[in-house]
């Protein structure tokens, strides 16, 4: 209970500290106007970074254990790395042709593949929420290797699950980082989800569909 409890308070303290107003450096406010810079050219919106993502990229992982937000398996972004490597991840799909373009599923979708619907492609209008052809609004928070991203949205906000390269349909992880914090926190708090003590981690399907059946008594996460 008390190991419970110290992770429930870690998730709290994570939140708060995301929203915090910080004093940045002259160097990190250079590397956010790089960032909001590209996103502005690459997908003609006139973008700034929000305090929480600011923050998420500035405060190190002995601060924060951001890792706890998903798993160790998923290594979280620095202002630096991201700053580095921005352009690199999503340059790649500059080659690709619209039919290549990932898209990301509605929930409907997602109970069509849970339920083994077979026609669920062909009712496009229902279960694409979006056609992803300006990849450089997705700002990755976490690389979990061969392919996988945790995105955060910079226009809905919404944090995008991609599972690897070659599979094209990503799936919404959570509403907002806030919502995912504050499930994470719910989920523990009242049993739905399990914990990894000794790493720190909430065991959660990567999908607010099934997160939310979960709560429901109508979906089982192994």
């Amino acid at each position: 209970m008390n190991e419970k409890n110290n992770l429930v308070k870690k998730l709290e303290h994570i939140k708060q500290l995301l929203q915090l107003k910080k004093n940045y450096s002259n160097d990190q406010l250079s590397m956010f106007l790089f960032i909001e810079n590209i996103i502005e050219k690459k997908t003609s919106h006139k973008y700034s970074l929000p305090i929480q993502i600011k923050n998420f990229l500035t405060f190190t992982s002995n601060e924060l254990l951001l890792e706890s937000l998903i798993d160790t398996t998923f290594i979280p972004f620095n202002l630096q790395s991201l700053t580095e490597e921005f352009s690199l991840l999503l340059d790649g799909f500059k080659s690709k042709d619209i039919e290549s373009m990932p898209v990301i599923l509605t929930q409907y979708a997602e109970k069509k593949i849970l339920d083994e619907n077979d026609d669920w492609e062909n009712e496009e209008n229902k279960y694409i929420q979006l056609l992803v052809t300006e990849p450089y609004r997705f700002i990755p928070l976490y690389n979990g290797g061969f392919g996988s991203f945790i995105f955060y949205d910079s226009l809905s906000e919404q944090l995008i699950f991609s599972d690897n390269s070659d599979i094209l349909e990503w799936r919404v992880l959570a509403p907002s980082l806030n919502e995912h914090i504050e499930d994470l926190i719910s989920g523990i708090s009242n049993d739905y989800y399990d914990i990894n003590f000794e790493y720190d981690e909430v065991v959660f399907p990567y999908s607010w569909f099934l997160r939310q059946l979960i709560k429901k008594g109508q979906y089982v996460y192994n």
